[in-house]
């Protein structure tokens, strides 16, 4: 996702009394220095950070921003003087190292070159008042970095607040989390996922589905999108009814259109196979519960689970076992193409006959 401030001015989906009561807090002066947004990923844990921020520099704040005074418009093109976005995945990163915290002379030309947390709260607030740096992603943040920032958290200055957003608390060191508010955001509704969706100008139809498949996550619900989770999905589908040879299938999974991180060709198809390995784990997880008597509208891949063949128990469990060995295994020196068939062969049934090997593609 970018870091760019999107203009229109509105509170964030399902967060809006959360970022009520931090105002509340910083009209009494007891807004803590330090704030952890905690929650699933894809939820609009920055966007509400994001809203924060906006609030408290205000000139009617704290509280809702007005959108017209000359903080609120410089906000909302993200040039504030007194706000700094640390966002490491728009800056091509993949880990937040030190130098995202703190000035140092041996930083390497492929390294962030933007400015560090250090050197920004070094200076005086532009404009009189708060000093924000909102920091994405802060699971990212390597051992050199926590430790770095640990020592900002432990010496802060007034009116400086430090907002970070997590999906996986477990990855930061337990000082820094102990130095920190946490607030705790949660999971969407169902019509909150698919109004933002429309927002993304969406249809209907395929925002139903995808707010479904989202779980509460609009971010999730976009990147299934801009993977081509669908199109992937119905070719699942006819592997678990054997209609095709896996080595076929998981050609025809490659060929789906779709956008995938990574800087290298190599990279982009582990991303790929790690977004479809999880698909195949999400519908044997469905259809365990759709077997169990949840029906399929209330389960995230219900359409694709029902639809599957049912078969023993054990053999139920030995085909799940075989695809988690398969996503367990993406992180080591294997072929990607190698661990998609591997699984698609898992979870295929023997080849049914047939005259010709075309189908047309039919979600299930």
């Amino acid at each position: 996702m970018s870091s760019e401030v999107s203009p229109v001015l509105q509170p964030p989906r399902g967060h809006a009394a959360a970022i009520e009561n931090l105002w509340a807090l910083a009209r009494t002066g007891r807004l803590p220095h330090g704030l952890f947004f905690q929650g699933p990923s894809g939820i609009g844990k920055y966007a509400a950070m994001e809203w924060l921020a906006r609030g408290l520099l205000c000139q009617n704040g704290p509280g809702a921003p007005c959108g017209s005074c000359g903080p609120c418009k410089r906000l909302a093109v993200g040039n504030h003087p007194d706000v700094l976005r640390l966002d490491p995945v728009a800056e091509d990163q993949e880990e937040m190292t030190i130098f995202f915290i703190a000035e140092r002379d041996d930083r390497p030309p492929t390294a962030y070159q933007g400015v560090s947390v250090e050197d920004f709260l070094s200076l005086r607030a532009g404009e009189g008042g708060w000093r924000i740096v909102l920091m994405r992603e802060t699971e990212r943040m390597n051992e050199s970095a926590q430790n770095a920032f640990l020592k900002t958290l432990e010496e802060p200055s007034p009116n400086v607040l430090l907002a970070m957003e997590c999906g996986r608390p477990g990855a930061l060191l337990d000082t820094i989390r102990s130095r920190v508010v946490e607030v705790g955001l949660h999971a969407l509704t169902e019509d909150d996922t698919r109004a933002v969706l429309a927002e993304h100008d969406i249809q209907p139809e395929e925002a139903a589905l995808l707010a479904r498949m989202g779980e509460g996550s609009p971010g999730r619900a976009l990147d299934l999108r801009e993977h081509g989770a669908l199109l992937a999905l119905e070719s699942m589908a006819v592997a678990f009814r054997g209609k095709l040879p896996p080595a076929v299938l998981r050609a025809e999974l490659f060929d789906v259109e779709g956008k995938f991180s990574g800087r290298t060709a190599t990279a982009q198809k582990r991303s790929r196979v790690t977004e479809w390995l999880d698909l195949l784990v999400g519908i044997l997880r469905d259809h365990e519960r759709f077997l169990a008597g949840l029906p399929e509208e209330r389960l995230p891949l219900g359409n694709w689970a029902s639809a599957i063949p049912a078969l023993p128990e054990a053999l139920r469990r030995e085909r799940l076992e075989h695809v988690l060995r398969a996503r367990q295994d993406v992180g080591l020196n294997l072929a990607p193409e190698t661990l998609l068939e591997r699984a698609l062969t898992a979870v295929a049934p023997p080849l049914a006959p047939s005259r010709s090997p075309s189908r047309p593609l039919a979600r299930p």
